[in-house]
């Protein structure tokens, strides 16, 4: 399998964990020092992130899809550009919300030859209906 074949599944792994709300799968395919930038807050890392998803997943159910659109490597680092959509339905019956954008990640080979993110600027907002 080749970095860019390993960096597609890791986001398969990421979309599956999520719909799933696998707490623990998604924890394992980001490093202990990640940091995530979201538009109107403040950048955050893994703790926040986790206990975030958490949160969330006892109220929304999630439904994600999209793909990579560039994958650059370059040694031990590789940046990869997407274009992402992700309903959020409240587990309640509520309205879906529809989300889509650009995401810019950073990951990073570890020791154990896997790829983790690292970095993730997400730039995802409200689709318009």
């Amino acid at each position: 399998m080749t970095d860019e074949d390993s960096i597609r599944e890791l986001q398969y792994k990421w979309f599956r964990a999520t719909i799933n709300g696998d707490v623990a799968g998604i924890a394992d395919l980001m490093t202990d020092d990640v940091v995530f930038l979201t538009p109107g807050r403040a950048p955050f890392g893994r703790k926040e992130f986790i206990d975030s998803f958490k949160a969330m997943n006892e109220h929304v159910a999630m439904n994600c899809d999209g793909e990579y659109t560039e994958i650059v490597v370059d040694g031990d680092l590789a940046y990869a550009t997407a274009r992402l959509n992700i309903t959020v339905t409240t587990k309640n019956g509520g309205t879906a919300r529809q989300l889509s954008g650009y995401t810019l990640s950073v990951f990073r080979r570890l020791p154990d030859g896997k790829w983790r993110l690292s970095r993730d600027a997400n730039l995802l907002t409200s689709k318009s209906t």
